[in-house]
């Protein structure tokens, strides 16, 4: 999910996460399909299906059926070739009626589209129902082996931060992302029965505050409280739903403590590198700030002249995301040269903790009270 790769993406991901406007759609509007970039291609890539049509978008042409059940798509200088076929323009649907279509071994529902607009790559976008969307999703996102009651707490969350970016979004070639950008999804083959009962039970459910679908983030364990947005991404204040509440449910993570051990010199390099403390290890730092859910919000190095400070996101980038794993932790000398982080739950912390979820779905809480619980004062309203 919403998670930030690196410092420059960082910034872009501010961007994502929180152009969404507070007015949306009338409620009752129905948006029946989401534009995923699924792939970005230079040269050329593989599609299957079962009579497989082509539609230039730019001319109009009648559609084309291909022969054969397998294409090898080009880039080429005015358009593209389609099994040594050409075809002119810079937009292109493709469909396989009553079968998905497969892209290098991966299969999508609804339509393919091949976006040649830039000079350098293709863009391929699948245009999908938004409930088949889910459906795919959930077991992505969540472990297949979850229960029914957390599914359907996913469901909706995934489906209201689908349509703020649909929102914010509707006049870019595509809304959303397939990687940790947006939302995790791997095509339709990851669907189960169990995905498809907690979509078809929470159909059209859409949290939503001022009337619109909220920017509903989330992670996979708080480590005890989740945090307020504002500590993670320094971004406007004006969404209280987004604030940090207790959680102490997902403690039955299997990585909810976690270590990171690291060379005393090895960090100071890095640190180095990045600009940030000279590389002499003779330096000293620590956690400068805190917030109320005892994240660490900087970090401070003190140098013989002067101390700069690094914010924990960017902290944690430097060593990887998946090795600090989250920005609460302590910090702590073995004596023997080594740095140890010591910390807790996985994750930014913001919005729903998936692992209290679904702690609290066994429990016997219901997804409507969970839901509530982590994005105070919404609404869970049916949108369609």
């Amino acid at each position: 999910m919403s998670r930030l790769i690196s410092i420059v993406n960082g910034t872009i991901i501010i961007l994502i996460l929180f152009c969404c406007p507070d007015s949306g759609w009338p409620s009752g509007k129905c948006p029946e399909t989401i534009r995923l970039l699924i792939g970005t291609y230079g040269k050329t890539f593989s599609v299957d299906g079962s009579r497989i049509k082509i539609n230039c978008l730019d001319t109009g042409v009648r559609p084309v059926y291909c022969s054969g059940d397998t294409l090898s798509v080009k880039r080429n200088k005015n358009g593209i070739e389609i099994n040594r076929e050409h075809f002119s323009g810079q937009h292109f649907r493709l469909d396989s009626p009553g079968t998905a279509l497969t892209i290098d071994g991966t299969s999508y529902g609804g339509t393919v589209i091949i976006d040649c607009s830039s000079k350098k790559e293709m863009l391929l976008i699948n245009e999908i129902d938004l409930e088949e969307y889910l459906e795919g999703l959930i077991s992505i996102e969540l472990s297949p082996r979850w229960e029914l009651a957390a599914m359907k707490v996913q469901a909706v969350v995934a489906r209201t931060y689908a349509l703020c970016q649909k929102a914010s979004s509707k006049d870019s070639p595509y809304h959303l992302t397939t990687s940790v950008l947006h939302q995790l999804y791997r095509g339709i083959e990851h669907a189960t029965w169990k995905t498809r009962q907690a979509v078809k039970e929470t159909r059209g459910e859409v949290l939503t505050y001022n009337g619109a679908p909220i920017m509903a983030v989330y992670h996979s364990c708080c480590g005890g409280r989740t945090e307020d947005a504002e500590n993670v991404w320094n971004t406007d204040k004006d969404r209280p739903y987004l604030k940090g509440v207790f959680c102490g449910a997902c403690t039955g993570y299997d990585k909810y403590f976690w270590k990171l051990t690291v060379p005393r010199g090895t960090f100071f390099k890095k640190l180095s590198q990045a600009g940030y403390a000279e590389e002499a290890d003779d330096e000293s730092f620590a956690a400068s700030r805190r917030s109320l859910a005892n994240r660490v919000l900087e970090v401070t190095i003190r140098e013989k002249s002067r101390n700069r400070t690094i914010t924990s996101n960017e902290f944690r980038s430097l060593f990887g995301f998946s090795e600090m794993r989250s920005t609460n932790f302590i910090i702590s000398e073995t004596g023997d040269g080594y740095l140890q982080f010591l910390g807790t739950g996985n994750g930014h912390g913001v919005g729903l903790c998936q692992w209290g979820a679904r702690y609290r779905a066994l429990r016997g809480e219901t997804y409507r009270d969970i839901l509530l619980h982590y994005y105070p004062g919404t609404k869970l309203e049916k949108w369609y």
